[in-house]
């Protein structure tokens, strides 16, 4: 008989899908289609957004982790950054308001994805990816 393994967290898995219980699989594979997972290969945890397939494969949830933005490249009027549900990440001058899943504001804003090597997307929801600007 085998005992299958049950994790509370789904970040915390560390072995074969096929040794999880039910509830845990099923938990990770509603994770995986909504925000992907990664999967255990020689080169570390790789991020993946397909379906778990393997049932001798080691899968997780991704940490949660927030966007890297490049302030000290950014002009020092940009005092926020946010990623849309698209994905792409803005610099604004003045607090951005979440609308229809897009975050807007007055004054300038401009895109950061595209033009600066320093940015890193995070993997949070985009509704979370708000960030001030760190005090210097």
């Amino acid at each position: 008989m085998t005992v299958k393994l049950h994790f509370d967290d789904l970040t915390k898995i560390t072995c074969p899908i096929g040794l999880l219980d039910d509830a845990t699989f099923i938990r990770l594979t509603e994770h995986s289609i909504n925000h992907g997972c990664q999967r255990w290969s020689s080169n570390g945890w790789v991020t993946i957004r397909s379906p778990l397939l393997y049932s001798d494969a080691v899968y997780r949830a991704a940490p949660r982790t927030m966007p890297v933005y490049p302030w000290a490249a950014m002009h020092e009027r940009i005092k926020w950054c946010a990623v849309d549900a698209n994905g792409e990440a803005y610099g604004y001058e003045y607090t951005p308001d979440n609308i229809n899943s897009i975050w807007r504001a007055s004054g300038e804003h401009f895109r950061i994805d595209r033009v600066f090597a320093g940015y890193k997307p995070g993997t949070v929801d985009w509704q979370d990816s708000l960030q001030a600007r760190p005090e210097e």
